[in-house]
């Protein structure tokens, strides 16, 4: 019998991508499909394989005709195409892998899912399954964001008469097959671990020559630490360890990067500095406005600044985006608050989207543009006001903006400056704007910023960051930073590889796997296996 391989075409001498695809020789199955994003200037400093932001951008996108194939040409995805979708470009085949395992729902292990085919089954958790709903539910119209219910693009379709159009009747296909482990051929096991988002698992993977851990992402800091500890007892006789280690660095310039850079140590530092930040900005004149950018899908952050904001007397205010994540996730049997019941502490924010008819509640009046462009107040009555405020949000949207309203916890830009001391206001630099509409005279404008995110490592990250300060000092906002990375720290790997002392280590999802490398042989005299791109690893 052949040894099983193993081929990585992400997360191979980068952060993120991860793209395992391991074979027993009669079947395949990949370890995560993420999107691999990119560095930007590193890129040609250090020699890293470009991403999808070293080509693409928000207006600059792949063809939706040719998607695989523009995107396989400039090495962004695995070279077969056959895996694909054939609406993208993909092409017919055969070979279907077993499935694909997804470890959590973090975009650079799940990412470019939407590309798959239809048929190939997906495995994961069930948390994890309700994060990707939320997020392709709420997102834009990329195909790789179709996780669940892809939609067809890219070629022609018929109408409801059957004639051929670019606008078929048909938008949405077969679903996606989420499933249990159970009957695919291989003998796979699920284990959760600690990680900066709900639902995260590592997976026990045997065949008939051998066994294989896959970590994904995961940490010893985090509020499920003991969840992580239980995953390294059990991976304690695996043949073959496929490791992250993303907070390994090197040295010289470069060599850092924002998921290590002013991280504290565990999340309850976090709470405590956000709390003390506030208290610290509350002995000021002013507003007492305090916002808070964060990770929406990093649930114990969300956590640690609801327990923050209790202490303080204030309401959480979160977006309708991670409304509908925690309402999506109660439905699936999560045990996370509920963001429509005002005793949680949570207030669910309306932005003025649309034609901003949020911003004339209580008026009686809405502006109306006229044939010669020429605006007037028109007097509407409570339901007309309410009808015409729904229309302003997506579909999506709509049933969130009715459940916040129904349940007394919806606010306002106007209930957040009548009251900015009693509110811990979510924002972040994409969402930035609505401080016109809490502050119309910006000159009335001050208060604190807490930074609780990832720091820039890439050219975007670093360009953003800038023009989030320039807005910060605009409206005379302070700047507070804390943060903890979702990902071990270098002693941390360095003592769960000397716990389970795999037989065989693959460190990947880093820059610097050598150093993984070399330090555990020193300390163990085995060498461990290096993946080079595209390259089939021999398991046996």
């Amino acid at each position: 019998m052949a040894p099983a391989t193993l081929t990585g075409y992400g997360g191979v001498g980068e952060i993120g991508g991860n793209a395992f695809r391991l074979s027993d020789g009669n079947s395949d199955l990949w370890l995560d499909f993420g999107k691999r994003f990119g560095t930007d200037h590193l890129v040609e400093r250090n020699g890293l394989r470009p991403g999808w932001n070293d080509y693409y951008d928000q207006y600059l996108k792949p063809r939706s005709f040719r998607y695989i194939q523009d995107l396989v040409a400039l090495g962004l995805i695995p070279d077969q195409l056959d895996l694909y979708r054939e609406d993208l470009g993909g092409q017919r085949g055969n070979g279907l892998p077993a499935a694909v395992i997804v470890s959590h729902a973090h975009q650079d292990h799940c990412g470019l899912i939407g590309l798959l085919r239809p048929d190939i089954p997906i495995v994961t958790t069930a948390t994890s399954k309700a994060i990707l709903q939320s997020i392709e539910r709420t997102g834009g119209y990329d195909p790789e964001g179709e996780f669940l219910e892809p939609r067809m693009k890219g070629k022609l379709g018929r109408t409801k008469d059957g004639i051929l159009s670019a606008r078929p009747a048909y938008k949405t296909g077969p679903s996606r097959p989420f499933q249990t482990p159970d009957g695919l051929g291989w003998s796979i096991e699920g284990h959760a671990v600690d990680h900066s988002i709900p639902g995260a698992a590592g997976y026990v993977v045997s065949w008939a020559g051998g066994s294989l851990a896959y970590t994904g992402d995961f940490r010893l800091h985090g509020r499920g630490r003991a969840l992580s500890e239980r995953f390294i007892q059990r991976i304690q006789q695996v043949d073959y360890l496929v490791s992250e280690g993303t907070n390994v660095h090197g040295t010289g310039d470069g060599a850092g990067h924002g998921h290590s850079h002013k991280s504290t140590d565990d999340e309850a530092t976090v709470e405590g500095r956000i709390e003390e930040e506030v208290r610290r900005a509350d002995t000021k004149p002013g507003t007492g406005f305090v916002g808070i950018g964060y990770p929406p899908r990093d649930l114990d952050r969300f956590q640690s600044i609801l327990l923050a904001a209790r202490r303080l007397g204030r309401r959480f205010v979160i977006t309708t985006k991670q409304a509908h994540l925690l309402d999506t996730m109660r439905n699936a049997g999560a045990d996370v608050p509920d963001p429509f019941q005002p005793s949680s502490g949570i207030c669910v924010y309306l932005d003025a989207g649309g034609r901003g008819t949020i911003l004339h509640q209580g008026k009686g009046t809405v502006p109306v543009a006229g044939p010669d462009l020429r605006v007037t107040e028109q007097s509407v009555s409570n339901e007309e006001y309410d009808r015409l405020l729904l229309l302003d949000y997506p579909d999506w949207e709509t049933d969130i903006v009715q459940k916040a309203r129904t349940g007394g916890n919806a606010v306002s830009a106007q209930d957040v400056a009548r009251d900015a001391n009693h509110f811990l206001f979510s924002i972040n630099f994409w969402s930035i704007k609505e401080l016109f509409d809490i502050f119309p005279e910006k000159s009335a404008a001050n208060g604190l910023y807490i930074h609780s995110s990832t720091q820039p490592f890439n050219d975007d990250m670093e360009s953003n960051n800038r023009k989030l300060n320039r807005w910060l000092r605009a409206f005379n906002l302070d700047r507070a930073d804390t943060h903890v990375s979702g990902h071990l720290g270098q002693a941390d790997l360095e003592w769960v590889l000397d716990e389970i002392r795999p037989r065989h280590l693959i460190p990947v999802h880093s820059q610097h796997p050598d150093i993984t490398a070399s330090r555990y042989e020193a300390r163990t005299g085995q060498k461990a296996m290096l993946p080079t791109y595209g390259a089939q690893m021999s398991l046996g």
